[in-house]
C-alpha cells in the first residue's frame, strides 16, 4: 500500500516545494530595486496622465469661453458635461496620487494602483478630447465671428480697465515695501499686461480675417481667448497679492506682539514642569525670542515674509511645548496662531500658483491642489485646533508645490 502512496507523495510534495520556491522568487523579484523603480515609474506616468488631463480641461475652458458668444452666454451642454466628468476624475486622481506618494503601499500594489490611475486619466482625457473635437467641428460650421470678436473686445477692455494705469500700483509698492515683497504683485501684473498684448494681437489678426472664409479665424480667436484667460488669472493673482501685502502690513505689529506673549507664557510654563522639560522650554523660548527680534525690524518693508516667519516660530514653540499645556492653553494658542497661519497659507498658495503655472510638474500640481483643499478645510472647520492643523498642512503643501515647480523648471530639457 505504501509503495502506491509514495509516488503520489513525491509528486505532490515536489509540486508544493516548487510552488513555494516560485512564490519566494516572485516575492524576491518584486522587492528588487528594479521592481521598485518600475512601480515609481508607473506612479510618475500616472502623474503625467493627470497633468495632460488637467491641460485638456484648461483647453476645454478656453473653448467654452469662446463659444459663449455663439450660445448666448450659455455653456455648450455636451462639452460642459465632458469637462465636468474630467474634472471629477482629475480631482479624485490628484488625491489618490498624493496618497500613493505620502504612504506608498507595497510595490505590487503601488504598480497596480498607479496603472489604474493612469488608465482612468487617459480615458477621461480621450473622452474630453472627443467632445472637444465634436464641438470644434460644430463651432467651425456655426461660429458667429463678428459676435465673438465683439465679445472678446469687450472682455479685453474690461480686464484692461481693472488692471488700471500701468505703474501706479508698482510705484506704490516700491515706495512702501522691499522688492521681494512687492514682486508678489508686480510680477503677475507684468504677466497680465504681456498676455493682454498677445490677446490684442490675436484679436487684430482675427478682425483682418473676418471677410475671408479661407483664413483660420477660429484659431486666432482661440489664441485671443487663451491669452485673455491667462491675463485674467495673472490679474487675480496680482490683486490677491496686493491685498495680502496691505493686510499683512496692518497685521504684522499685532502678530509680533501676540507671539511675544506666547513666548512669555512658555517661559512661565517652566515653573510647572520637571527640570529637564523646563530646560527644553527655556531653550525653545530663547530661540523663538531671537527669531522674533530678527523679524521685527523687517515688519514694515516685508510684512508678508515676517508673518510667515512668525508662523514658523509658533510652530516650533508648539512642538517644544508638546503636552505640557492644558487643553485651555492649547485652545488659546490655536486661536492666536490661526489668523497668521491662514494669511501665510494664502500667500504661499498664491506664490505656488504662479510657479506651477509656469511649469509642467505633476507633483507640483498635486501639492498645489492639496494646499487648496487644506486651506478650504481650515476655513470651514468648526474646531479652531483642527482649523490650525489644516492651515499648517496647507502651508507645507504650498511650499512643496513651489519648490517642486521651481525644480521642474530648472531641470526641463
Amino acid at each position: 500500500m505504501w509503495e502506491a502512496i509514495y509516488p503520489s507523495l513525491i509528486i505532490f510534495g515536489g509540486t508544493a516545494v516548487a510552488i513555494a520556491a516560485i512564490t519566494w522568487i516572485v516575492r524576491r523579484v518584486r522587492r528588487r530595486p528594479s521592481a521598485q523603480l518600475a512601480a515609481e515609474n508607473a506612479r510618475e506616468s500616472a502623474g503625467g496622465a493627470l497633468v495632460r488631463l488637467d491641460d485638456a480641461i484648461s483647453e476645454a475652458d478656453i473653448e467654452l469661453g469662446l463659444a459663449g458668444a455663439v450660445y448666448g452666454g450659455k455653456e455648450p451642454a455636451a462639452l460642459a458635461r465632458a469637462r465636468l466628468r474630467a474634472v471629477q476624475v482629475r480631482d479624485d486622481g490628484f488625491a489618490r496620487h498624493r496618497a500613493l506618494a505620502d504612504a506608498p503601499p507595497a510595490v505590487p500594489v503601488l504598480r497596480q494602483r498607479s496603472d489604474r490611475l493612469r488608465v482612468e486619466a487617459d480615458r477621461a482625457a480621450a473622452e474630453l478630447e472627443e467632445a472637444r473635437g465634436q464641438h470644434a467641428a460644430w463651432l467651425r460650421r456655426n461660429a458667429d465671428a463678428p459676435r465673438q470678436i465683439a465679445a472678446l473686445r469687450r472682455r479685453i477692455a474690461e480686464v484692461t480697465d481693472q488692471l488700471g494705469t500701468p505703474g501706479v500700483r508698482e510705484q506704490e509698492l516700491a515706495d512702501r515695501f522691499a522688492d521681494d515683497e512687492a514682486k508678489n504683485t508686480t510680477e503677475p501684473l507684468r504677466t497680465a499686461r504681456e498676455r493682454l498684448d498677445v490677446a490684442h494681437q490675436a484679436l487684430a489678426a482675427a478682425e483682418k480675417m473676418r471677410s475671408d472664409p479661407t483664413q483660420p479665424i477660429l484659431e486666432r480667436l482661440t489664441d485671443a481667448e487663451r491669452a485673455l484667460r491667462e491675463a485674467e488669472r495673472a490679474m487675480q493673482s496680482a490683486d490677491q497679492a496686493y491685498e495680502q501685502t496691505r493686510a499683512a502690513a496692518i497685521a504684522a505689529p499685532a502678530e509680533i506682539a501676540s507671539v511675544r506673549a506666547d513666548i512669555r507664557r512658555v517661559v512661565a510654563l517652566q515653573r510647572e514642569v520637571p527640570p529637564v522639560a523646563a530646560a527644553r522650554l527655556g531653550e525653545a523660548a530663547e530661540k523663538a525670542s531671537a527669531a522674533v527680534d530678527a523679524l521685527e525690524p523687517r515688519a514694515s518693508a516685508e510684512p508678508s515674509a515676517v508673518i510667515a516667519g512668525i508662523t514658523r516660530v509658533r510652530d516650533r514653540l508648539d512642538l517644544a511645548v508638546g503636552d505640557a499645556r492644558t487643553a485651555r492653553a492649547r485652545l488659546d494658542g490655536a486661536k492666536n496662531a490661526l489668523p497668521g497661519t491662514l494669511a501665510t497659507a494664502r500667500m504661499l498658495i498664491g506664490r505656488a500658483e504662479q510657479s506651477v503655472a509656469a511649469g509642467n510638474s505633476s507633483e507640483a500640481r498635486i501639492r498645489l491642489a492639496s494646499a487648496r483643499d487644506e486651506l478650504a478645510r481650515a476655513r470651514n472647520a468648526d474646531d479652531v485646533v483642527a482649523a490650525l492643523d489644516a492651515a499648517r498642512r496647507a502651508v507645507r503643501h504650498a511650499e512643496d508645490a513651489d519648490a517642486l515647480a521651481q525644480f521642474g523648471r530648472a531641470h526641463q530639457f
